[in-house]
Parts: C-alpha cells; sequence; structure tokens
C-alpha cells in the first residue's frame, strides 16, 4: 500500500485480517477476536496517537443487545486481568438511548463521572411573565436547566464568563439562580413567581451553595 503522508514509500500487511475472519466464521466459530497493533497512515491530532492496540471482533447472527453484552464482559475482565488498579464506576454498565444522552447531557458520548444532568424545566416556566421562556416554550422550544454545585460563591466575572462560553455554542444567553443560605438571587426572578422558583429548585435539586443556569431553546 503506498503512504500517503511518505511519497515514495510502501507498507504492507503481512496477512489480512478479514479473511481470517471470514474463514473463522464459515469454519463454524460464532465469535472472532484479534488483538493487533496497528498504525495510522494519516495526519496527527492532539487527541490521537501514530499507534494504538485494536481489539477486532466478528460476531455472527447477533442482535445489538449481544453485541453490548460481549464488549461489557470483555473489557469488565481486560481491565480486571490488565489494570486491577483501575476502579469500573458501574457494572453492568449503562445504557442510554442517543435521545436520551442529547437530552439529558447535550452530548452522545457524555462523561458521566461527572453528574450534572440537563433537566428540562420547559413545563414550570411556560406560563411565567418571563417572556424569554414563555415565548420559546409556546413556539415549541424548551427551557433546559444545569445545576453547578458549590458555585454560588462564584464573582459575577466568573458568571459572565460561562455566559460568553454559551454564546460561542448558539447561546443567547445564560439566566441564573444562585442558591445563598437564606435566599435565591437572580436578575430574573421578579418575573417568576415563588411557585415557578420552587419548581424549578425541585427539579433540579437544587440546594444552599449552589448555581442553576437556564437557558431557552427555541424549535
Amino acid at each position: 500500500m503506498p503512504s500517503r503522508l511518505y511519497p515514495g514509500n510502501f507498507y504492507v500487511l503481512p496477512q489480512s485480517p478479514q479473511q481470517l475472519k471470514q474463514l473463522s466464521m464459515v469454519a463454524g466459530f460464532d465469535k472472532y477476536f484479534q488483538i493487533a497493533r496497528c498504525f495510522r497512515d494519516e495526519d496527527q491530532r492532539g487527541d490521537r496517537q501514530p499507534e494504538f492496540t485494536q481489539l477486532d471482533m466478528e460476531l455472527s447472527f447477533v442482535r445489538q443487545e449481544d453485541v453490548r453484552a460481549v464488549n461489557e464482559k470483555l473489557l469488565i475482565e481486560l481491565t480486571k486481568a490488565m489494570a486491577p488498579h483501575k476502579t469500573i464506576q458501574s457494572m453492568p454498565f449503562p445504557v442510554m438511548t442517543w435521545r436520551e444522552a442529547m437530552a439529558k447531557y447535550g452530548s452522545d458520548k457524555p462523561d458521566i463521572r461527572f453528574d450534572m444532568p440537563i433537566v428540562d424545566v420547559s413545563e414550570a416556566v411556560k406560563d411565567s411573565d418571563f417572556k424569554v421562556f414563555s415565548a420559546a416554550v409556546q413556539n415549541g422550544g424548551i427551557v433546559n436547566a444545569l445545576r453547578v454545585e458549590g458555585a454560588a460563591d462564584w464573582p459575577r466575572s466568573e458568571i459572565d464568563k460561562f455566559e460568553e462560553l454559551a454564546k460561542t455554542h448558539g447561546a443567547k444567553g445564560l439566566a441564573y439562580f444562585v442558591y445563598k443560605e437564606d435566599e435565591i438571587k437572580s436578575p430574573i426572578a421578579k418575573f417568576l413567581n415563588e411557585a415557578i422558583i420552587q419548581k424549578i429548585t425541585e427539579l433540579t435539586g437544587a440546594k444552599a451553595g449552589d448555581i442553576v443556569f437556564l437557558e431557552p431553546t427555541p424549535l
């Protein structure tokens, strides 16, 4: 095979893994595993290394659940054998749909070590006097909330940084509630009655010392 990065040079595959897998399947094996050392013939990136170890597998007559079960068992056993000092967060592995992951974490590959789920508070604010929220919901959008534990002492400049960050990702701004020991502070508190604020508090699980950020997402 010609090397794309090194013109005039070539590399050779000593064998064809795909052919070996196909022969194994034809021979009657229901599973085939291969651990191969791989080298990348492509441009480097900050999150990519030039070589890595790949676990390749082929399974016959399986469903989605079967593939998950095999991989889960394999990863658990490999971790225990090769890295016993590592802690597996939960067994069995959590399973969620793409829609659930996007709704709860805003990503299809969430890092669930940090339990900061997004909470839909649309129902709580749909009839509020804060038109930014109520109009978004009435037009088919949603209002999401994110609780940040222990952030109530953040200076306003720190909160402003997060608002600017949100804007770079398409948000028009961020509303927020700061939960102090004896009160809840917010620039939009005057537009929301006590019942609405209480409902948001219940939905997010906010407590003294936390900040809850809220953002309307139009349809």
